[in-house]
């Protein structure tokens, strides 16, 4: 089953991308370490052309 996930870093984060970076990094190691692979990860810029989130696009298996 594929779904979409929207992460967003915070309001703070705008100001630096390495903590961004590292916190969305950690992020999809604890995903991953789930069995959920991570397909796609799009960033979503405003119109000044900062990243304001990302975008997800998760799958996983079911097989119950």
């Amino acid at each position: 089953m594929r779904f979409t996930v929207v992460y967003q870093p915070g309001f703070a984060s705008w100001l630096s991308n390495t903590k961004t970076s590292e916190r969305l990094n950690s992020e999809l190691i604890k995903i991953q370490k789930e069995g959920t692979r991570v397909l796609s990860i799009t960033p979503v810029f405003n119109f000044l052309g900062i990243i304001v989130n990302y975008v997800l696009l998760l799958e996983t298996d079911i097989t119950q």
